[in-house]
């Protein structure tokens, strides 16, 4: 089967966002105390002291690489990491920084261009075992079949730039490298589809890391990788696959496979999951059902799946399953009278072609096999294949299996094999098997693929006791009367019921009974409409699962989406250890909006109160927020933190009372009483504020802090660079010429604000605003009440009660302090910028200053 790659255009914020407007952040924050002398303004006091602050760089002299820019597509993993991975490259081997670039932004002079992007799409196609790099005018162009190519691609291209002779070549504009990938080297089995088949099923068990410390996932991942991108299955069934497993092949299969849906409610991913091919087949819905014998539902479970298939519209079912071993041969028995009771309901109420993949931990003679085949009247591949007249063909070895694919009459066995690879086997503990397939006159449909119905209840007017009162209606909003309406909530907006334009109104404080909760919201399947809390409480939240949005909402709003949530308290505990990258908390929302950046549509948040105390360790990028993970294009008001954070991490980590991180954002009278506390090893920055603790640039409008609050300590300890801390803003930085940034009649009444790195890196803090690098900002009418703000480094010291350090990008730039109070000095650096404000101001003076603008 030839290979043809399409262009994904997936919807999902979160890896936009991590893609564009975080990773850029985290380069701009790891050199900002090499570039903070590179302003104007300075008087000569402050110059000489800054100029203790020497850049790691270099001189860029007149390499034209550094004029580069290199851009990818945000919405897909392996472009960012491949992106990131360049620019490491680039600037560990050469000394050389390059900004990356997301292609929704406008085409910068000279780009280095990852796969494909809005920049060229549709220009090449590449068999997927191919790649291409060449340079032409004005850019250098990644071309690649697959996201396995550009990996390998990835690897040639930073050889490259470490060995003279290719860096030259790169430097002159003549370089160019062809190539192909041997995904699988010495496959014997056929790897184009039999003849007279249309559909190619793979059963794959992977070996969890967690059974196989001997042999760790990282390298195993690529084997697996390589063997899906060898055969191509049309879908491929896994099992054991944990979240580390589910994120590294996301990544390795980026564009070319796709995951269903399949999260179990309060438990995690399904470690029986499916993975189809995505310009082959669409993917129409997906369930996961545990086992009731089981300890262990993540593992033991049936996850079933309907497809079509692209060209011939029909459609067909695939599931994929986990049986226990030996040792627990009682639950077994279960297992296997439940998986043939809902195959056959699967099998009664569709009608369809079904194959069903997995680890039995049964060979094809065992009783319990047979009596499975026998209750469900479904074929096995191994068994069907042994028959002469059948006309099969088989791979020479057709010994016994404990992985099956099993069929049912409607599909004709075209051929059968066992991957007897030590490549494969590698990967695993046994061998894959796969079989191709032919289905024709069955059902077909041109309709478009309904949304994914995931675990929710395929008909809720059946299960009336878990369904609203209401209609959706202003009028007559859906009511959240007890924790079941809640839970109802969190299925129906997971398995995509976005709410969009509809209202639910709480009628009664719920109080959750501690276990497990699923946060509402994930991927692509936003929260999009009006949520009134009327001004009571959800208790009981406990999140210890290891996601990517841990918090009570995942996601309120998305791209393209917007939505209202108003006067709501939440209580109770997050605590995760060993988050993963990218993962954004926050006690209320993950995410709040990212609407398209072009969209006028905004989301608004008004009286949501966080009372989760939020507990969290790791050693990838995180970002942790009392009431917000990341806010976008959002307006807030009266939101408020009054818990306490704790953060443990070993890489760029953000930390904030009320948003972690935001971007063109609107916080109204914003309060954070908890305390702060970010302890970060590593290489990486630390941020911690009040508010905020970063606001990033868009290429529209204002981002505004107006009479925010800071009565929480705040702590941020960086052991290996540059640590942040304020009582209101972090820092803000941005590369847009219309970017401004105004903080007004905000206060700080912290105690103690503290910012520590080891030297050579500083520490900044500030009672308002710590760093900043906005081509026009404003801080006015402000106020600090603390005198304990300490920002240290060794000997150097980087504190001031209203701002510590204002960074002018260009001489055009407008940063401006006014008409501000503070009982300790105002600034660290750059007084040229402040007017008309007032250091070691009386207490009597700052209360005076506050019940002005209150």
């Amino acid at each position: 089967m030839k290979f043809r790659r399409r262009l994904l255009c997936l919807i999902l914020a979160c890896f936009c966002l991590s893609g564009c407007t975080f990773a850029d952040t985290e380069q701009e924050e790891t050199d900002r105390a090499e570039t903070e002398n590179s302003g104007t303004g300075y008087n000569s006091e402050s110059t000489a002291e800054v100029s203790d602050v020497q850049t790691e760089k270099g001189s860029k002299g007149d390499n034209p690489i550094e004029d580069y820019v290199i851009v990818y597509d945000a919405s897909k993993m392996l472009s960012v990491r491949t992106a990131h991975r360049i620019a490491e490259a680039f600037l560990s081997n050469r000394g050389i920084s390059l900004s990356l670039l997301p292609d929704s932004y406008p085409a910068a002079e000279n780009e280095i261009i990852i796969g494909e992007t809005n920049r060229n799409s549709g220009n090449v196609s590449l068999e997927n075992d191919a790649y291409s790099i060449k340079c032409g005018k004005g850019n250098v162009t990644f071309r690649a079949g697959s996201a396995l190519a550009l990996y390998n691609a990835t690897d040639v291209f930073v050889a490259a730039i470490r060995n003279d002779d290719t860096f030259e070549e790169l430097k002159t504009g003549t370089y160019e490298a062809n190539g192909k990938v041997k995904f699988i080297s010495g496959a014997t089995a056929e790897t184009e589809a039999f003849a007279d088949s249309n559909l190619r099923v793979m059963s794959f068990n992977i070996l969890s890391e967690a059974y196989n410390d001997k042999t760790p996932l990282e390298g195993r991942d690529l084997a697996v990788a390589k063997t899906v991108m060898t055969y191509l299955p049309d879908v491929v069934g896994f099992e054991e696959t944990t979240e580390t497993w589910h994120r590294s092949l996301d990544s390795l299969l980026d564009g070319d496979y796709s995951f269903v849906e399949d999260e179990i409610p309060g438990v995690g991913k399904s470690m029986s999951t499916l993975m189809y091919r995505t310009d082959t087949v669409e993917y129409i819905e997906s369930r996961v059902i545990p086992y009731s014998a089981s300890s262990n539902q993540m593992l033991r479970n049936l996850t079933w799946a309907r497809f079509r298939l692209k060209e011939s519209k029909e459609e067909f079912i695939v599931t994929c399953t986990h049986w226990d071993i030996n040792t627990n041969a009682e639950n077994r028995l279960i297992q296997v009278k439940e998986n043939g009771e809902w195959l056959n309901e699967l099998i009664a109420k569709y009608g369809l072609p079904i194959f069903c993949c997995g680890d039995y931990n049964r060979n094809e003679t065992t009783e319990e096999f047979l009596g499975f085949l026998s209750a469900t009247g479904l074929s096995d591949s191994i068994l069907e294949a042994r028959k002469t007249d059948f006309g099969a063909k088989v791979y020479s070895d057709t010994s016994g299996c404990i992985d099956h694919i099993v069929f049912s009459s409607n599909a004709k066995l075209r051929y059968y094999t066992k991957l007897k690879n030590s490549e494969c086997l590698k990967a695993s503990d046994h061998y894959p098997v796969y079989s191709d397939f032919l289905i024709e006159n069955t059902k077909k449909s041109g309709d478009a693929a309904k949304k994914p119905q995931s675990y929710v209840t395929e008909d809720i007017n059946t299960h009336a006791v878990l369904a609203m009162a209401g209609d959706g209606s202003a009028e007559t909003p859906y009511l959240i009367e007890n924790p079941e309406n809640l839970y109802y909530l969190s299925e129906a907006v997971n398995s995509g019921v976005s709410f969009a334009a509809q209202y639910i109104k709480f009628s009664a404080d719920i109080a959750l009974d501690g276990s497990e909760w699923v946060p509402i919201g994930y991927s692509g399947y936003p929260f999009s409409g009006n949520l009134d809390g009327d001004f009571h409480t959800v208790s009981g939240i406990k999140i210890t699962k290891n996601r990517q949005y841990n918090r009570f909402f995942g996601l309120a709003a998305s791209y393209k989406t917007s939505c209202t949530v108003k006067s709501l308290t939440v209580k109770g505990e997050i605590n995760v250890n060993n988050a993963a990258s990218g993962t954004y908390t926050g006690g209320f929302a993950g995410f709040l909006g990212f609407p398209e950046i072009s969209s006028l549509k905004k989301t608004y948040a008004v009286g949501i109160i966080n009372d989760i105390k939020i507990t969290v360790s790791g050693s990838a990028s995180l970002r942790v927020g009392g009431v917000f993970g990341y806010a976008a294009h959002s307006e807030t008001e009266g939101c408020q933190n009054r818990a306490d954070l704790t953060v443990t991490n070993s890489a760029y980590t953000l930390v904030a009372g009320i948003a972690a991180q935001s971007i063109e954002t609107v916080f109204k009278e914003a309060v954070n009483a908890g305390n702060l506390s970010v302890s970060a090893g590593g290489t990486s920055t630390a941020t911690t504020a009040g508010i905020c603790a970063v606001c990033t640039y868009s290429s529209l409008g204002r981002s505004l802090f107006s009479l925010c609050e800071n009565r929480g300590n705040i702590v941020c300890l960086a052991k290996g660079n540059s640590a942040y801390a304020a009582g209101i803003l972090g820092s803000a930085s941005s590369s847009g010429d219309s970017v401004n940034v105004l903080v007004e009649k905000c206060v700080n009444y912290a105690c103690r604000i503290r910012a520590e790195a080891n030297a050579p890196k500083l520490g900044y803090a500030a009672g308002i605003v710590a760093y900043c690098s906005v081509k026009d900002f404003t801080v006015e009418g402000c106020v600090n009440m603390s005198s304990d703000i300490t920002g240290i480094a060794g000997t150097n010291t980087r504190s001031g009660g209203i701002f510590s350090v204002f960074n002018l990008p260009s001489a055009e730039s407008a940063i401006v302090c006014r008409n501000c109070l503070s009982v300790m000095n105002i600034y660290a650096y750059n007084k040229n910028l402040v007017e008309k404000c007032k250091s070691n101001a009386s207490l009597s003076d700052c209360e005076a200053a506050i019940a002005g603008f209150r």
